[in-house]
């Protein structure tokens, strides 16, 4: 069964990867998680199942195509970012993150948590804020939702 998950998993990316390839495809883009790209990634280099099911070169070659997409996932984020920062400085930011997806906002997170890494970012710290309490109002949402139906 695993094996079978890692190759729909690698063709997934090699359709995504091919897809990206047409540079109007950033929307097509948006719905990939930065998360989900580096599971696979990890999964490919560390796990001897991925390593069996997998002959070598498809795994080199899709390790390679995991990086190019996580690049340009990133670099959208970072995108949005700056769009978010524009609006926090019109005073607008609750309002123009709503038009971001779950997916897009957690990329996001992940693309301040990437960039802060090398260097300290405050001008993130409030988008930082906003998306992790919308996210708990979202979860909190979902909880009681849940509760009203038991």
């Amino acid at each position: 069964a695993y094996k079978q998950i890692m190759i729909e998993s690698i063709s997934a990316i090699e359709d995504i990867y091919e897809e990206s390839m047409d540079p109007d495809s950033d929307h097509n883009l948006r719905g990939i998680s930065i998360s989900y790209l580096m599971q696979i990634y990890m999964e490919l280099i560390d796990n001897p199942l991925a390593k069996e099911a997998i002959p070598m070169a498809r795994r080199e070659r899709a390790l390679h195509r995991l990086i190019v997409l996580h690049n340009r996932v990133i670099n959208l984020a970072q995108k949005d970012l700056n769009e978010l920062l524009d609006a926090e400085q019109k005073g607008c930011l609750e309002e123009t993150m709503t038009k971001f997806s779950d997916k897009e906002l957690s990329n996001m997170m992940e693309a301040i948590s990437k960039m802060t890494k090398t260097q300290e970012y405050p001008e993130y710290r409030r988008i930082l804020l906003m998306i992790s309490s919308k996210k708990r109002d979202d979860r909190s949402m979902l909880l009681k939702h849940a509760d009203s139906h038991n």
